[in-house]
């Protein structure tokens, strides 16, 4: 499975969906749907990352430690919060555009739309 794509193009394809994935639902969902964005990101993440461990323990030779499943949930939320947390100001950004749009169509006041940081 990962040996089909080259480690950076995946990358990149990678960081491009999340992107686009939190933007998405920045601009075009409720502002109450934002965390299902970045826990959507991080279901994917943590299934990529499962699979690639499943992918490296049935190779074989491959003699693990045990109880090394303390240190990969670690790993995991580090990754996780790391991510999202890059993926901030692109959130902030669709944000900032969807109210940016509905005060440019409405013609509507800071006041009017309840917000206080525009």
């Amino acid at each position: 499975m990962f040996e089909i794509l080259p480690t950076s193009f995946a990358s990149v394809a990678l960081w491009l969906i999340f992107a686009a994935l939190v933007y998405s639902v920045a601009r075009y969902a409720p502002l109450w749907c934002l965390p299902f964005g970045h826990l959507a990101v991080a279901a994917i993440l943590c299934q990529i990352h499962c699979a690639w461990i499943e992918h490296e323990m049935r190779r074989p030779g491959w003699d693990g430690e045990p109880d090394m499943d303390g240190i990969f949930a670690i790993g995991m939320i580090t990754l996780v919060l790391f991510v999202n947390m890059v993926l901030l100001p692109v959130t902030a950004l669709g944000v900032w555009l969807k109210w940016r749009h509905v005060r440019m169509t409405n013609h509507r006041t800071k006041s009017d739309l309840g917000i206080s940081f525009l």
